[in-house]
């Protein structure tokens, strides 16, 4: 069952993947060492290429640029995973499921009637003879609760109790439906600790991928340009994020994140002091 924001939601998705894949353009498209012919062009080349574009330069839009692709790869994911639990999984699906049956619910409906067409209540609140049904109309039960209140019917007097009142109505659930942005809000932003969670796991695993990649032989490093030569900069954009979003309490995961930053260290001068003596 789709929320009825899930093509918002999706095109928001697109949107991030374009960002992403912008961002891999940057990294790819990053202005290198023009090549050369021969000896004398060279002497040419690097005289006005150092004018208008030296290499101090070249690298440091190079690491921006790589930071930028990191950053863009994490919101990514972190987004993609929340768009995924909040459009497929049980709870979610049983929620919209119900935000889309509410409007079927009617004044003078019994029970029996309500359940049949929402599902059973997340929870019943009961005064005196009166009863009123909660529901969930959203993952985050925001931006509000949902209630169909019974009562006595009037004109058949000691049958079953009825729908009196139903709040939201058609009118304000018609108006809810249309405020994507207060969903954002509800969904994402006030969910932030959540979001917090999984970008903490996703920059776990990340460092750990790229101590991984620093050891594998097939990233040479032929000149300032070489991609291996900025792991650093996506291992220094992954652990200022995992740092910034660490809940308080026993540091378990600097047990493997330490040797992964000195593996990651030790492996880039290396490179860098390889690279400086060409």
């Amino acid at each position: 069952m789709k929320s009825p924001f899930f093509w918002q939601n999706a095109g928001l998705l697109l949107l991030l993947i374009a960002n992403f894949a912008f961002g891999v353009w940057l990294v790819v498209r990053t202005p290198a060492e023009t090549p050369v012919d021969n000896v004398d062009s060279a002497a040419i080349v690097e005289g006005s290429s150092n004018r208008k574009n030296p290499t101090a330069w070249r690298i440091i839009l190079r690491v921006v640029c790589v930071i930028y692709a990191t950053a863009s790869c994490l919101i990514l994911f972190v987004l993609g995973l929340q768009f995924c639990e909040n459009e497929f999984s049980a709870l979610p699906q049983e929620c919209w499921r119900q935000r889309n049956s509410f409007p079927q619910i009617k004044l003078g409906m019994t029970q029996k009637q309500v359940a049949g067409i929402v599902g059973e209540p997340q929870d019943v609140y009961r005064r005196n003879d009166n009863d009123q049904y909660r529901y969930l109309l959203s993952p985050s039960g925001l931006p509000e609760y949902a209630s169909v209140s019974f009562n006595a019917d009037p004109k058949n007097a000691g049958g079953d109790v009825v729908v009196v009142d139903k709040w939201p109505d058609d009118g304000r659930l018609n108006a809810l439906n249309g405020w994507w942005r207060s969903h954002l809000y509800c969904e994402y932003w006030s969910r932030l600790r959540t979001l917090c969670d999984k970008a903490m796991v996703l920059c776990w695993l990340g460092i750990l991928l790229v101590a991984l990649a620093t050891l594998l032989p097939f990233w040479p490093c032929k000149d300032w340009h070489s991609l291996a030569l900025y792991l650093p900069a996506v291992a220094l954009t992954l652990g200022i994020t995992n740092e910034a979003t660490q809940r308080i309490g026993w540091r378990y995961d600097l047990m493997v994140l330490v040797p992964a930053y000195f593996v990651i260290a030790v492996v880039w001068v290396f490179r860098v002091i390889h690279v400086a003596n060409k």
